[in-house]
């Protein structure tokens, strides 16, 4: 036989024996349970709910599960548990459930009205500082009732919102419908001189039936049955338009959706959205109300201490896009109102409108004392030598001076 031939055989016959020793480690490897992948040995969380009990702290979760005999589809359940730490609570979820919990899919943490009277920040900062939560995961406050309702109903939600009820939250984050905030970021402002942070206001509700009156009335059981889903009874968003103000940690104030509106302007964030003019007159004609899409917006927070006064300025500079832009047509048709007459008379009145709304919810944070703002904290960063020399900075915030410049654009 060649020698090249002879190399080759002893090659392959190395390679035999290879092959059949990783053949064995394979076969006396320990399988996972089921024979299922990684993935479907662990209970996946999308939602998490904190409240308050007697003998400890209540734990409710949002857990995705696949559905057997459906391709690709899943099933949601609500999942808690009870124990003397919000750790100690997510172990005994994990026994119960009989697979460990990956949250590292969870956007979202609902903080239940039996938290009031008790700071977060302690719970907060162990689920980011654990690692089991991501930083950017958004948080929500439940107004009217626990963590735990709010969960359960939020699963019985329309399938095209309750699949992505963080998804949800995620579009106001740039709406101007409501800001949003998220965990690093409360826990952030939290720990700054202002010591102050807020939530949104998450509420939900069942959906009233179709042929549903005061009075009540009857239906058959089929309409009955086909206005379920899964045995329960179907839920709606009743809003998300408010805000939770907190300071250290801990629930002060709820604002109404007009003070929301003013600290919306203030939000970086918050630069998309319908604006509404509720009336508007020129030379003595009542145009109704004017409607304007927020296209772009530029907040600007500036402090200072000269003399030893606190002082704040907010800028806010918009740009609008007009959504009955038929209106200035017909003016200038009907009325003799010029369209350069009739876009002034527009930017004044929403300038008035937005500072209006600004000057409102500052007056309600000083109300409070909840400095949502950050004023407290910009002063401590930009005018750091005059702050050392305050003799008193409890009461800075309530007696800072605000002014407000607001520029409309249009195109």
């Amino acid at each position: 036989m060649p020698k090249q031939m002879k190399s080759r055989v002893v090659r392959l016959r190395i390679y035999a024996v290879v092959v059949a020793v990783f053949m064995l480690v394979l076969a006396f490897l320990p399988k996972k349970a089921g024979g299922l992948p990684e993935i479907e040995n662990k209970l996946l969380i999308t939602v998490l709910g904190i409240d308050k009990q007697a003998d400890g702290y209540f734990l409710s979760a949002t857990a995705v599960m696949p559905q057997e005999g459906q391709d690709g589809a899943v099933k949601r359940l609500s999942i808690g548990a009870t124990g003397d730490s919000v750790s100690n609570a997510l172990e005994e979820i994990m026994i119960k459930m009989g697979k460990p919990l990956e949250l590292g899919l969870c956007g979202l943490v609902i903080i239940g009205n039996s938290m009031d009277g008790e700071s977060v920040v302690e719970h907060l900062n162990y689920l980011m500082s654990s690692g089991k939560i991501i930083p950017g995961a958004h948080l929500l406050y439940s107004p009217k009732c626990s963590a735990k309702e709010t969960i359960e109903m939020s699963n019985n939600l329309s399938e095209a919102t309750s699949n992505n009820l963080s998804e949800l939250v995620e579009y106001n984050s740039t709406s101007n419908n409501v800001p949003t905030v998220t965990l690093i970021k409360f826990l952030s402002e939290t720990a700054s001189k202002s010591r102050a942070s807020y939530m949104p206001c998450l509420e939900i509700k069942k959906k009233e039936q179709k042929g549903e009156s005061q009075g009540g009335g009857e239906q058959n059981d089929s309409q009955k049955s086909g206005e379920k889903q899964g045995g329960e009874d179907k839920t709606e968003i009743e809003s998300i338009s408010t805000l939770a103000l907190f300071k250290d940690g801990q629930k002060v104030a709820l604002f109404d959706k007009e003070q929301t509106e003013g600290y919306t302007w203030t939000d970086k964030l918050s630069v998309y959205g319908l604006i509404t003019l509720k009336s508007l007159s020129v030379n003595g004609h009542d145009f109704g109300q004017i409607y304007c899409q927020l296209l772009r917006k530029k907040c600007t927070l500036s402090t200072s201490l000269d003399g030893q006064i606190p002082t704040a300025k907010i800028k806010i500079e918009a740009t609008l896009g007009h959504e009955d832009s038929y209106k200035l047509n017909d003016a200038y048709r009907y009325y003799g109102v010029s369209g350069k007459e009739m876009e002034e008379a527009v930017s004044n009145g929403y300038s008035r409108l937005i500072v209006q709304q600004i000057s409102h919810s500052v007056e309600s944070m000083k109300e409070y004392d909840c400095d949502i703002l950050g004023t407290v904290d910009g002063m401590y960063r930009h005018n750091f030598n005059e702050f050392r020399t305050l003799k008193n900075t409890v009461d800075l915030f309530k007696n800072t001076q605000f002014t407000y410049e607001v520029i409309i654009k249009f195109i």
